[in-house]
């Protein structure tokens, strides 16, 4: 975690100012980004009323209401709450939106992007996986990706090693990615097998263990 946070200070600036809200269950990983960002920088941690998140409205409400500064959400669910701050007039207090979790369509947050820009909030598009400490990659989304309609991962933080190999285990410019480094685990508790599928080296000078990402 002091890896990953270290890290990912590099493209979200996060201080003890910053009120961030526990949107996510506790069964997904994202929410270790959020609790322990709060955590860390001696922030503000709001924990909502699960039942309420499941309405939009009041989601959009207690983000004005609560003065959520690090909002993260799924492109899936800022789908569906991006229009209802639209409709509230947003807020004045958000500084980042986190999209994590599944693949972004930089194009769906045009709306958004019309009503208010990309210079407070800022949208970010983070990419990770559980075995290499929920975040591996980010990036701040800029209006050139409004046009695409593939998802932008950015650049590995800082710490990572990331190599793009074929079927064969050789390096290339289309293929698996292969991430290694501080925030990468040894491996699965109480099975080997299965330690052994996912994790590897590439036989070259570092002997670097890499996680393979699928």
């Amino acid at each position: 975690l002091a890896a990953l946070f270290t890290a990912a200070a590099d493209v979200v600036d996060m201080n003890e100012q910053d009120r961030w809200l526990l949107f996510h269950s506790t069964n997904f990983d994202f929410s270790v980004w959020e609790m322990w960002g709060a955590l860390l920088h001696g922030g503000s941690l709001y924990v909502p009323d699960r039942w309420a998140l499941m309405d939009v409205r009041n989601t959009a409400a207690l983000v004005r209401e609560e003065r959520i500064t690090i909002l993260n959400q799924t492109p899936t669910e800022f789908g569906a709450l991006a229009p209802e701050l639209i409709r509230m007039g947003g807020t004045a207090d958000l500084r980042y939106v986190v999209l994590g979790g599944e693949r972004l369509l930089p194009s769906t947050l045009r709306p958004w992007v019309a009503e208010f820009g990309l210079g407070r909030p800022e949208l970010v598009n983070a990419y990770g996986i559980t075995e290499t400490t929920v975040v591996s990659t980010m990036h701040r989304v800029v209006p050139e990706d409004l046009e695409r309609e593939d998802s932008v991962i950015g650049s590995p933080l800082r710490g990572f090693r990331a190599v793009v190999v074929d079927a064969d285990g050789r390096p290339a410019s289309r293929g698996e990615l292969l991430l290694a480094g501080e925030q990468v685990v040894d491996g699965y508790l109480n099975r080997p097998g299965l330690t052994k599928e996912r994790f590897l080296r590439l036989g070259d000078a570092t002997d670097h263990v890499y996680y393979r990402t699928g």
